[in-house]
């Protein structure tokens, strides 16, 4: 049947402002559109259904704001596991049940905080990927070799991930042991937030954004998201085929459909029962990947086509493996500082977080660029991105203190998912803190999600991973692809890849073992060697900062002059209207006048 109507009976997209020049898209027959003509998202070329400074209906809100938050639940998991892992609490699921719940409150406030105070770009902060290889490299040290528990419990070990399959009861010492990691974690986390909260305070990062630029923060993205490859391949070894299904569909209804409209059949009482056209398959082309695949699961587990040996990696594609979690996820939980007992201080933990921390700051500062050019903005602003360290460093600090084990930062995926979905609202990041900190503070929500059968989960990963190290290379739009800036790429990442595999074969010994700790984890992080290679050589190696693509990241007003409209998102509406008029405000480093005074 075709589904194509007469002109008379389609409905088309306006645009209209009220009084405060907020727009929404409005729809009306062709009859009404006689005087006003229609636009349309191909017509005009207009990149999204819904912009940064567009409100979708509430419904839709709601909508858009779970599938982001589905997108990175993977991440949270898989954090929350390798936390548990390295405080040697693989046997303890209440644990990982108040480790989840942290992390998912702490990531939905500080999404709050970045979309609406910090930045103000349409960023998710979730658990730091920088965060990822530390962790595992941490539970190499010989302080942290956890006790063996073998035969205790019956634990089963996928990968790096280590279940179980029923609860189990602690001795007291080694519960006590869980606890002190968990508090030296904690206090040598929050000691490095602290650091970082100084750089945005005292505008020392927005001073840095003039020598660390897209040749450097190029090569530190791309081999965060070569370094977390691995765990998406576990996800999937739960069972390929479901996994690919799930990627498979993701990129027909976001790729091979994109341009397309879906044809809903719709009812109201003055047209009664008629077709609209909208990209639907578009807007929720991951939730309906994610809905797929945990369908096709459901189908298979009832069929028995999934092993149900709880030591087989294949046991985790089934939807009935962990329901025992959501029987005994309690109802409310409620996340707070010192949870877990008082802060500790480690020197080992402390340098693996800052390490990690210092190339989160990069991987923010990247980000903060690559959405504002995806999302057709101009970019942000000195006094924006000193904000969003800020706001970033204070969370790294509630994060700790609520014993996360990790920081949160801006996630890469999120931000590859707003190409795909076409949907950029301030308001659905909102919408997505706020879902989070259900899923933390009502457990039997978030316990329901966690459930997601892992092989699911592995396809969400392929598509999310695979955005980030995409859309990473967006930063390389303004700099000058010639002999200078590929030569540097291309060392900073050979370098980020071999030193630390040198570093295995030759331990670096001054003599002094703290710094001889201090230095080996430096080198030892590939992230870091590639970055600081970058670095250094973008920074001694002539060249203008327009061929390094400086030049575009510190002009504010580029871009066209519908994008140089949107420059005043930046400003957080109540601090510049109360405190902008002061002449002080001048001087503080996340105010809107701060760049252009000094």
């Amino acid at each position: 049947m075709d589904m194509e109507m007469h002109p008379t009976e389609k409905e088309f997209p306006r645009r209209s402002s009220d009084r405060d020049g907020k727009s929404e898209v409005k729809w009306s027959t062709a009859e009404e559109m006689v005087h006003d003509p229609p636009i349309s998202y191909e017509v005009e070329k207009r990149k999204f259904v819904y912009d940064v400074l567009d409100d979708p209906p509430l419904h839709l809100t709601i909508f858009f704001g779970l599938q982001q938050a589905l997108l990175s639940l993977s991440l949270n998991l898989t954090t929350t596991l390798l936390v548990a892992d390295l405080a040697c609490g693989y046997g303890d699921e209440l644990l990982k049940a108040e480790l989840l719940s942290t992390t998912l409150f702490a990531s939905g406030m500080s999404t709050l905080l970045m979309v609406t105070i910090g930045v103000r770009l349409p960023i998710y902060q979730g658990p730091a990927l920088a965060f990822v290889t530390p962790l595992v490299a941490l539970k190499t040290l010989p302080d942290w070799k956890c006790p063996n528990l073998e035969g205790m419990n019956n634990a089963t070990v996928v990968g790096e991930f280590n279940q179980t399959s029923n609860s189990m009861s602690l001795p007291t010492d080694a519960r006590e042991e869980i606890r002190f990691k968990l508090q030296m974690m904690q206090g040598s986390l929050m000691v490095a937030g602290i650091l970082q909260t100084l750089l945005g305070a005292t505008g020392l990062i927005g001073r840095l954004l003039r020598f660390i630029g897209p040749i450097t923060v190029v090569p530190v993205l791309f081999l965060i998201g070569i370094s977390i490859y691995k765990t998406a391949v576990k996800f999937c070894n739960a069972h390929f085929g479901v996994a690919f299904l799930t990627f498979a569909v993701a990129m027909v209804l976001s790729l091979y459909l994109e341009g397309r409209k879906t044809p809903i059949p719709f009812w109201s009482k003055t047209r009664g029962f008629h077709i609209i056209y909208y990209p639907l398959h578009t807007v929720f082309s991951l939730l309906i990947a994610i809905v797929v695949g945990w369908s096709v699961s459901i189908l298979l587990t009832t069929l028995g086509s999934f092993s149900d040996d709880p030591n087989s990696a294949q046991y985790f594609a089934r939807t009935d493996s962990r329901l025992k979690v959501i029987e005994e996820a309690s109802w409310f939980y409620f996340p707070y500082p010192g949870q877990f007992g008082p802060p500790r201080f480690s020197l080992d933990v402390f340098v693996t977080f800052l390490i990690a921390t210092l190339i989160s700051v990069i991987d923010s500062v990247g980000d903060y660029y690559a959405v504002a050019r995806i999302c057709d903005v101009p970019p942000p602003p000195t006094h924006a991105v000193n904000r969003g360290i800020l706001m970033e460093g204070i969370m790294s600090i509630v994060a700790g203190s609520l014993g996360a084990g990790h920081a949160t930062t801006s996630y890469g995926p999120n931000i590859g998912a707003i190409g795909f979905t076409k949907v950029a609202s301030l308001r659905v990041f909102v919408a997505c803190g706020i879902i989070y900190i259900i899923f933390g503070v009502i457990g039997k929500i978030g316990a329901f999600f966690i459930s997601m059968p892992y092989s699911v989960l592995g396809g969400v990963s392929m598509v999310s991973f695979g955005m980030f190290v995409g859309f990473n290379f967006a930063n390389l739009i303004p700099v000058h692809l010639n002999g200078r800036n590929m030569s540097i790429l291309g060392i900073s990442i050979v370098f980020g890849l071999m030193m630390p595999l040198w570093s295995k074969m030759h331990s670096i010994s001054t003599g002094v073992v703290d710094l001889d700790r201090l230095i080996n984890a430096f080198v030892g992080n590939t992230m870091f060697t590639g970055g600081f290679i970058a670095c250094v050589l973008d920074n001694t190696v002539s060249g203008s900062l327009e061929e390094r693509g400086l030049a575009a990241w510190l002009d504010e007003t580029v871009g066209k002059s519908s994008t140089r409209q949107k420059a005043h998102l930046y400003d957080v509406p109540y601090l510049q209207e109360k405190l902008g008029r002061y002449k002080w405000a001048k001087y503080v480093p996340f105010m809107s006048g701060y760049g252009k005074s000094l």
